[in-house]
């Protein structure tokens, strides 16, 4: 297998003019590929924040990055919110399916493939967190029907 040198430096601008994009798009992959729980994807939002807006070489990637971040924000309106429902619904993991559409047709290789690992990461988080509310939801409603259930027993006798 050939060797290649390491290049740990920066390059001058004038042969990377657009050396930013590329570290920041880069360091946002790193990191979300680091992610291992639901409460990681919080950070996902702050990440991209500073992603440049304009003049990008890439802009269909730094689109999906920002997307990654706003998936990062419906998590973290899960972490705040009280009610089962809005936990839920901010969970929606079609947003990661809609975001895998626009990376296939949009994204150019090899950031796609990197895309897809992050997706591939993601979605047995959301989906676990998701199901663990829906578990939740669930139990919650039976034990109140129960408990109807019994109060009307006892009213009735």
């Amino acid at each position: 297998m050939p060797q290649f040198p390491s290049f740990r430096g920066e390059l001058p601008a004038y042969l990377n003019p657009n050396g930013e994009e590329i570290r920041q798009s880069f360091a946002a992959f790193t990191t979300f590929l680091s992610y291992q729980n639901i409460t990681d994807l919080i950070n996902a939002q702050t990440l991209t924040a500073d992603l440049p807006d304009t003049h990008s070489i890439r802009p269909t990637v730094l689109i999906a990055l920002t997307r990654l971040g706003d998936i990062g924000a419906e998590v973290a309106t899960y972490q705040d919110s009280t009610s089962c429902i809005n936990k839920l619904s901010a969970l929606a993991a079609d947003n990661l399916e809609k975001l895998k559409t626009y990376i296939n047709t949009e994204v150019n290789d090899p950031e796609r493939f990197i895309f897809d690992a992050i997706i591939e990461k993601w979605q047995p988080l959301i989906t676990e967190a998701s199901g663990e509310e829906g578990r939740f939801t669930i139990t919650f409603s039976q034990k109140n029907r129960s408990t109807a259930t019994e109060k009307t027993l006892i009213n009735h006798h």
